[in-house]
């Protein structure tokens, strides 16, 4: 169903505003400065999702087109993670990229979506049936949603989780979140990573995207300039639900 130009306005002046609000409050909020000055970011995949992940290939693109990506990293002290669970940071982290202040606007945009019966980017994949829809109210900060969960009304998708509680150790622990949908012209996908070290753990987020039925990037490259901002303020916002959490 087309908006109408009220409506659009509607929706995008009072999402503008909070965005600015935002911005305002990133200032050195949620994570500090210092701590901030610490993230790296690349404009590729992590060496592990490239190397491991089935989900992109298969389920994302699987005709194998261009696409766009880039990842954050941040290592943690053992002091940070305390003695927690694969599941539990991870989970952790998840509900805070979601929760926090950042995808707020995000969020409003797609409650405001539903209450118009639309939904801001439809998820679903040829390769994946979807199971139950959660809320944000739904995602826990210990357990991991399961496989197939659809976030936000349907406009994510669970594509893969694994934590230390799986027998299988030759890849970090892992929650991978797509969106879009392989047989129109936008898909892409999340993944959280946990990899351990002697003195602590690496936290490591990689996002990308692609146009799945047509062989060419997805938008224009000053959108991606957006994104890359945007993802790393995001990263902030998992990050500091780890290192907040008693």
């Amino acid at each position: 169903m087309p908006l109408s130009m009220l409506s659009v306005s509607k929706l995008l002046v009072p999402t503008t505003v909070a965005g600015m609000g935002i911005i305002l409050y990133l200032q050195d909020h949620p994570l500090s400065t210092a701590k901030t000055a610490t993230i790296t970011s690349y404009q590729q995949l992590s060496p592990s999702f490239a190397r491991s992940s089935q989900s992109f290939s298969s389920i994302i693109n699987p005709r194998n087109h261009i696409n766009i990506a880039d990842s954050y990293k941040i290592r943690l002290s053992k002091a940070d993670i305390r003695n927690r669970s694969d599941e539990e940071i991870l989970a952790t982290f998840t509900h805070g990229f979601f929760a926090g202040w950042v995808f707020t606007p995000e969020r409003y945009l797609i409650a405001s979506l539903r209450s118009l019966g639309m939904k801001f980017i439809p998820c679903g994949y040829s390769r994946m049936s979807p199971g139950p829809i959660l809320e944000l109210e739904s995602l826990s900060d210990k357990t991991l949603p399961p496989k197939g969960s659809l976030l936000f009304g349907g406009n994510f998708m669970v594509l893969f989780t694994k934590t230390d509680g799986d027998t299988r150790r030759n890849s970090p622990s892992c929650v991978e979140i797509g969106y879009g949908d392989d047989r129109k012209q936008f898909s892409g996908m999340h993944s959280f990573e946990l990899i351990h070290e002697r003195d602590g753990a690496i936290i490591w987020y990689s996002s990308v995207s692609c146009n799945p039925t047509v062989n060419k990037r997805p938008f224009p490259d000053w959108v991606f300039t957006f994104h890359r901002w945007y993802a790393r303020t995001l990263f902030r916002d998992g990050v500091a639900a780890i290192l907040a959490t008693e």
